[in-house]
């Protein structure tokens, strides 16, 4: 017997046996394979979560944990314990079940009740992950930097996954800055920042979406919700991209408008600023877009997802790559012929550009392009302080309300970060639309956090970007 049949077992004994009628949801885990188990929804709710039994909705609903457990009188539960009407599943064969969701859910027989020792020990130690996974886990990159990534001569399968991964971690570190000015904005009449940071916004969540469903296309799995891979602020952007600069969480103004034109910085284009020697963002993607080119590698549409409003789109040949990473390239950072991702439409250092120097970015008569056009007036923010390193401690919060915004924030940001992680790792639609909609209430507390003073009177509160395990 295998553990999955194990676990097919207990949940067929719960019920009164194999051939028992089940209620509303009916018997969902007969009949079906494990990698069809892993991925099922009940009532709209994923039953597993690989990695994680404890907070698997399956454990939850044996053991009567909310959002189970309405009939016994547990706060905030919406449904029964499962199996409804019937007696509780025992503490052990839920423990069995666990255990197996924490062990990535494996399609093994049961092992011996008997510890291992010796030998056994190390060959089960050093027994493939693939033997236990149907894909890829996630995985810390082998090599964390641009620089190491780019010395590399042997440019396999491997290094691609691992660009990948490290790409990811690149456009993530973004969000939260960005968002943290565009909250800070307090009145802007003519939208013209507002308007500048939800696009490019949006865009960022393209281009971490678009790296996602490159790196399950070649076999792998991002790793996104892990406290090694969350970017902490204020820090260095993953990658050892721009080395020089510290990234902050800060309200928007003029400084650190300059720090978001270095992170877009252009590998090439109509405009020459002060040479560099660190890599750019544009041509790291270059790198991946040539590796891809020379090796060709098959691409898996298995856990790929879509969604029309972030504009990510499944890629299933090399020309849809291509056309991906150049879509990640231009929008950030134009091309060598144009500062535009399209027409009318700066690409995202020109449009921070135009803020900066208070002047639109436009071509003159002769067809060059500069800062020439007309005035743009930064719009009033609130006083929002810089956010400290490793975020606001209860110690520095004296008022209660306060603190549980900023708890409440930092959970909100990991929830979504989980829910990411899930939507790839299972191929999910609906849990990568889930993880969209998080984004309003995350806005919500974040913007209610920037309006909060300090009782120091210097300056306001702000959302810290903590994950929480």
């Amino acid at each position: 017997m295998t553990r999955f049949e194990q676990v097919q077992q207990i949940l067929d004994q719960a019920v009164g046996g194999p051939t028992a009628s089940v209620g509303a949801h009916m018997a969902f885990w007969r009949g079906i394979t494990r990698n069809q188990f892993v991925v099922k929804k009940v009532f709209g709710r994923q039953l597993i979560v690989i990695g994680n039994g404890k907070g698997s909705n399956l454990v939850k609903a044996l053991k009567g944990e909310s959002p189970f457990g309405a009939d016994i009188g547990v706060p905030g539960a919406v449904l029964n314990r499962m199996p409804s009407g019937l007696a509780p599943v025992s503490a052990a064969s839920i423990a069995i079940i666990e255990k197996w969701i924490d062990d990535g859910c494996p399609d093994e027989d049961i092992q011996p009740a008997m510890p291992l020792v010796g030998a056994a020990a190390a060959t089960l130690e050093r027994t493939p992950i693939a033997r236990r996974y149907p894909f890829a886990m996630p995985q810390h990159p082998r090599i964390a930097t641009l620089a190491g990534l780019m010395r590399e001569e042997k440019r396999n399968l491997a290094w691609i996954q691992n660009a990948l991964q490290v790409a990811i971690q690149l456009e993530l570190a973004t969000l939260p800055p960005y968002l943290t000015a565009y909250w800070t904005i307090k009145s802007d009449p003519a939208g013209t920042a507002s308007g500048a940071f939800f696009e490019i916004f949006i865009e960022e969540m393209s281009h971490m979406g678009l790296g996602c469903n490159l790196l399950v296309a070649v076999g792998g799995t991002p790793l996104i919700a892990d406290p090694k891979i969350v970017p902490k602020y204020p820090g260095q952007l993953p990658g050892g991209v721009r080395p020089h600069l510290t990234v902050g969480l800060r309200k928007l103004d003029k400084p650190q408008l300059a720090d978001f034109m270095e992170i877009e910085y252009p590998a090439t284009g109509p405009v020459l600023l002060s040479a560099t020697a660190s890599k750019t963002i544009g041509e790291f993607y270059a790198g991946i877009l040539a590796a891809f080119q020379t090796n060709n590698p098959t691409l898996s549409l298995d856990r790929q997802l879509e969604n029309s409003v972030a504009n990510i789109f499944k890629l299933d040949t090399l020309a849809k790559v291509e056309q991906a990473i150049a879509l990640i390239v231009r929008q950030g950072e134009g091309t060598s012929t144009s500062p535009e991702e399209g027409p009318g439409d700066l690409a995202h250092f020109y449009r921070f550009g135009e803020l900066y120097t208070g002047k639109r970015f436009v071509p003159d008569a002769s067809g060059k392009w500069g800062y020439f056009g007309d005035s743009i007036t930064l719009p009033e923010v609130h006083d929002m302080a810089d956010i400290p390193a490793g975020g606001y401690q209860q110690a520095d919060v004296p008022g209660l309300a306060t603190w549980e915004l900023i708890t409440r924030f930092d959970k909100q940001y990991s929830d979504l970060l989980r829910e990411l992680q899930n939507a790839w790792t299972h191929g999910d639609d609906g849990l990568l639309e889930g993880a969209i909609a998080m984004m309003g209430p995350l806005q919500r507390t974040g913007k209610n956090l920037v309006v909060k003073p300090k009782p120091d009177g210097r300056g306001n509160y702000g959302p810290c970007f903590r994950f929480v395990p």
